[in-house]
């Protein structure tokens, strides 16, 4: 059933965590503010109390859409079966592939909700094609940015001493970062004034012991910072000159969905990412960034960037045109209207 001419589309989400939580900022309260420019009204919701599940399936008789962002439990599995007899539209969200560490049960949610909805939300080409082996519909829908979060840095640092950067939960990703950043630092350092920050280091002594124990190299690690805070991430990397994406060849890595390196260019920072996932077509090697798959390459990659600040603005100027061509959630929300909107049912009380 099509909406009725002239009214507009409402559509209601359960997020896997707050905004403090990056995959529920991004997909969810992002993509929220950019469909309410576009005149949907949208309800975000993320608490699992017997409660708030009760009033959750209130509200979803009052939205046309329900998005299920990365939430499969066994409720969300119910409150999705609830929401398809009530003649909503429901789609699952998903930024990662679920984790064969999780439960068997958990699992069979995640396939029972991606056959039972309308269609599946994915972010990568990789988590397209798992979620075919379950359901037809499949949307690609980029992790998007919301460029008015990330101000371009106001100039290239002249200082001698260039900052070599990371953000993100340095507890997830320490193996990624020990293992493929720890050697060409030290090689780095031994040629070059460098300092590297890591914002999100979690308090891992692994981390601070291996990248502490480099000679010469300016540490400067943050342990947290306020992630629900709309411009505190922009304000942290702000004093980046080279923004670092390692990844190891895992299947954990194969279904990410580049975010890390979305931020980095929006603020015209270049990019050194190894080439794993969507990252090999976010980033356009020699163009909005560098690619690096062995430790002579992120030696190599590295180098040039340090020793050629002009390539660096050039890169940066190219990764933030990348972003607002392609990876503004203003046209990813327009998208997902666009989706909705086709196949739209009438809100019911």
């Amino acid at each position: 059933m099509s909406l009725k001419p002239g009214s507009s589309l409402s559509v209601l989400f359960y997020l896997s965590g707050d905004s403090n939580k990056a995959s529920s900022r991004v997909r969810g309260f992002w993509i929220a503010e950019g469909l309410e420019q576009l005149n949907v009204r949208c309800t975000l919701r993320w608490k699992d109390t017997k409660k708030d599940l009760a009033v959750f399936a209130y509200e979803m008789l009052h939205h046309d859409a329900i998005i299920f962002q990365k939430t499969y439990s066994r409720y969300h599995r119910w409150s999705m079966a609830l929401a398809r007899l009530m003649g909503k539209q429901t789609y699952l969200d998903l930024d990662d592939a679920p984790s064969k560490t999780q439960s068997i049960r958990t699992l069979k949610n995640v396939e029972s909700m991606m056959r039972m909805a309308d269609g599946v939300f994915v972010g990568n080409q990789n988590l397209l094609d798992y979620v075919k082996q379950h359901q037809s519909n499949v949307h690609l829908i980029a992790s998007g940015i919301n460029l008015s979060h990330y101000p371009l840095r106001a100039k290239v640092s002249d200082s001698a001493v260039v900052c070599l950067g990371w953000i993100g939960n340095g507890a997830l990703y320490k193996q990624d970062l020990i293992k493929i950043l720890a050697e060409p630092l030290a090689q780095l350092a031994s040629r070059f004034p460098l300092r590297f920050k890591l914002v999100g280091a979690c308090g891992v002594q692994e981390l601070y012991d291996t990248f502490g124990a480099i000679p010469n190299l300016e540490i400067d690690f943050i342990d947290e910072i306020k992630w629900s805070d709309p411009h505190e991430v922009s304000r942290s990397i702000q004093d980046f000159d080279i923004g670092l994406y390692p990844l190891l060849p895992n299947d954990f890595n194969q279904f990410k969905c580049g975010f890390k390196a979305l931020e980095y260019m929006a603020t015209g920072i270049p990019v050194v990412s190894s080439p794993i996932a969507i990252n090999a077509e976010i980033v356009c090697d020699e163009i909005n960034g560098l690619f690096a798959d062995s430790e002579t390459e992120w030696f190599t990659a590295i180098s040039q960037l340090i020793e050629h600040s002009d390539k660096r603005c050039a890169m940066g100027r190219e990764g933030r045109r990348t972003v607002e061509d392609s990876f503004d959630v203003l046209k990813i929300a327009a998208q997902i209207k666009s989706i909705m909107g086709s196949r739209g049912r009438t809100t019911q009380i």
